[in-house]
């Protein structure tokens, strides 16, 4: 992906051209004006790729994307093979560098010739409005990054039923790769979570999630990882094979996909402790994230879910889409609520999962350049925490998602692959240790307290597996490993971080 333009022109339904205003962003924006030369402001409206014709629609996707180009060109890939995606649109959120800008415009260029539509919108404003209405307590103010997520997320969704083209909208962030729900080892679906979300008034009661266990495991039984090899005679080739099949076993559909038109897909983390493979293939593909990190979160959680909407249930009123919930569930009266929370899933009861990876240093740095940005700070240390609220990881390899890119190299070839996915990643890889003057040694930056971080409450990970897990992971210090785990049952106990 390289080049984007100050002013972005694009055609509305009434055939003007709006106009984006630039937004000044100094921390990530200096030395950059020079890449928009390369994309003469008045062609961009004739440059925006279209559908090849011998390409069917499938599954299209929203995404609001804040510089973060490392894990989108890897997340365009996987879902282009996986799904497969057909059409994508890409909300800029304003405060994104003018190389991450480029970037996203260069990579909707070298898509067009395989027959993935993406569009990029500006967010100040969306080349079309809706109203909606949010819950009071949500506290949106217009420009925030929430703001721009509910905004994208209902003008896009119109956008898809205007169009009338795909069926199903996918609806997650970069991080998250949507694959099937895996059966791990040791799941017990008669074992309930006492700490479960699902409680109070309207929360699905335990025969309600104990039935819909019973309902999804022969599904996932059937769900294999992807696969080049013979994968073409399998149900599961692709996720929408895979709900096409379903839909012509009439047992089955009753369940999955949802007949609401709202399925709702748990999530897992996956942390950043790497792959110990040394295969010739791992090597070639060693900057993906499915490839790369392969520990998943030890315990699962229902509190985090993602959906995507079979649109031709959408009513004609499309009264479903007045009401906004959050990106975890944002259409309530179309995926309904669970007690007092709008989202959630229970993990065993869903037959999809998104995996949700921390990623690595250079894609956490990526976006604000190491300076964080309005959201969050984006430093070193907060990736190192971030990594820690997944903990404790499974001590075992999961490969299963990794298998995904040889069937994508199959799919557009080794130039391809080269030309779309692998090389894109590396030299934005390069361009962030640059920017950054990252060195081979920046994870080490002293001690790091995770002082009151709640994955630490109620497992059965000792202290002294807690300092392993530090100095093992991050190459802590003995010393700094065990001034970070100040009690017995590594709580804190009220002591503040530092």
């Amino acid at each position: 992906m390289s080049f984007f333009v100050l002013v972005y022109l694009d055609l509305d339904g009434g055939g003007r051209k709006r106009k984006s205003k630039r937004v000044q962003n100094d921390h990530n924006r200096n030395n950059e004006d020079d890449l928009m030369e390369k994309v003469p402001l008045g062609d961009m409206h004739r440059m925006l790729p279209s559908r090849r014709q011998d390409q069917a629609p499938a599954f299209a996707a929203c995404l609001l994307v804040l510089d973060d180009t490392i894990r989108l060109n890897e997340w365009v890939a996987y879902h282009f093979t996986e799904l497969p995606l057909s059409s994508l649109v890409i909300g800029l959120d304003p405060k994104s560098s003018m190389s991450s800008i480029a970037e996203i415009y260069s990579m909707s260029q070298r898509w067009s010739p395989y027959g993935l539509n993406i569009i990029v919108w500006p967010t100040d404003p969306f080349p079309k409005t809706y109203k909606y209405k949010t819950p009071k307590n949500h506290k949106r103010p217009p420009g925030s990054h929430k703001w721009r997520q509910e905004t994208l997320v209902s003008s896009c969704t119109h956008h898809f039923l205007d169009k009338g083209e795909e069926e199903w909208l996918l609806l997650t962030d970069t991080d998250e790769f949507l694959s099937y729900n895996f059966i791990q080892p040791g799941e017990n679906i008669s074992s309930f979570d006492k700490d479960s979300i699902f409680r109070g008034p309207g929360a699905p009661s335990l025969e309600k999630r104990a039935a819909d266990r019973v309902k999804a495991l022969p599904i996932r039984r059937k769900a294999l990882p992807f696969s080049a090899q013979g994968s073409t005679a399998r149900a599961n080739n692709t996720i929408l094979s895979f709900i096409q099949a379903q839909r012509a076993n009439n047992a089955s559909y009753d369940y999955f996909p949802s007949q609401s038109g709202c399925t709702r897909i748990v999530g897992l983390t996956y942390g950043t402790n790497e792959s110990e493979s040394t295969s010739s293939d791992v090597k070639k593909s060693e900057n993906l994230m499915t490839k790369r990190y392969q520990q998943h979160s030890k315990f699962f959680n229902d509190a985090f879910s993602k959906v995507m909407i079979e649109l031709p249930k959408i009513k004609e009123d499309r009264n479903e889409l007045g009401w906004i919930g959050d990106i975890h569930n944002p259409f309530p009266r179309l995926c309904g609520r669970n007690g007092k929370h709008s989202s959630g899933q229970d993990f065993m009861g869903s037959v999809l999962k998104v995996s949700h990876y921390v990623g690595s240093v250079e894609s956490w740095l990526e976006r604000g350049f190491g300076n964080g940005t309005n959201i969050r700070k984006q430093d070193i240390r907060e990736w190192k925490k971030r990594d820690l609220r997944g903990a404790p990881y499974t001590d075992r390899f999961d490969t299963r998602m990794s298998t995904w890119y040889e069937k994508f190299e199959a799919k557009v070839g080794k130039d391809g692959a080269e030309k779309l996915l692998l090389r894109p990643i590396q030299e934005r890889i390069e361009y962030v240790r640059s920017k950054l003057q990252l060195g081979q040694n920046m994870t080490d930056q002293g001690p790091v307290h995770y002082c009151g971080h709640r994955q630490w409450f109620g497992t059965t990970m000792t202290c002294d597996e807690r300092v392993r897990f530090l100095t093992g992971r991050y190459q802590m210090t003995l010393g700094n490993a065990r001034q970070s785990t100040v009690n017995d049952n590594c709580t804190c106990d009220g002591e503040s971080e530092k």
